[in-house]
């Protein structure tokens, strides 16, 4: 089992200013790239931890709840992605 997450070396963390960009919420977790490594924290039990890093995937699709439909971005609306980057690979 990978050690509790803590800050490279002796950083301390500002939670005003947190060191990622985007987090992906799940049931009973939130998962987050930082300090060059992906990370997985656990709302029931409020620990963190190291976490294999799922595939790649469009950073300007939004993926919904049920993983079957993605939109984006396209000028002022929002399109229909013709499948969702993290469907492309099954």
């Amino acid at each position: 089992m990978p050690p509790p997450w803590r800050p490279p070396s002796s950083s301390q963390v500002d939670p005003a200013a947190l060191p990622f960009l985007a987090v992906s919420p799940a049931v009973d977790a939130v998962e987050f790239d930082a300090f060059g490594e992906h990370w997985r924290f656990r709302t029931d039990d409020g620990t963190c931890e190291r976490a294999a890093a799922a595939p790649p995937g469009n950073p300007l699709e939004v993926l919904s709840p049920d993983g079957k439909v993605a939109v984006f971005r396209h000028g002022h609306d929002l399109w229909r992605a013709r499948q969702p980057t993290a469907a492309r690979g099954r």
